[in-house]
């Protein structure tokens, strides 16, 4: 399935339920990518840590164009490398 394309506003309305149900789909696709990406990231910054001994240390600014949830975002991430410290 090929990404959906939108318009440069994301104010659009969505025609019909097959429309609906293809970006549930897409959304399903995003989640399990992003899932993935979060599983590598952490097997990276563990093995940064177990070549430098400590956390790789990456600023949560590096989500700031996110928001403050962008800055929570980075924090999470890192947590979920090293849950115990």
């Amino acid at each position: 399935m090929s990404a959906p394309t939108f318009p440069a506003s994301e104010e659009r309305l969505v025609r019909g339920q097959r429309e609906l149900d293809d970006l549930y789909l897409h959304l399903e696709e995003l989640d399990r990518e992003i899932l993935l990406a979060v599983r590598r990231r952490s097997q990276v910054s563990r093995l940064i840590r177990a070549r430098v001994g400590h956390p790789a240390v990456v600023s949560p600014e590096r989500y700031g164009e996110l928001g403050s949830d962008g800055r929570v975002l980075g924090r999470l991430l890192a947590r979920l490398a090293h849950p115990h410290g």
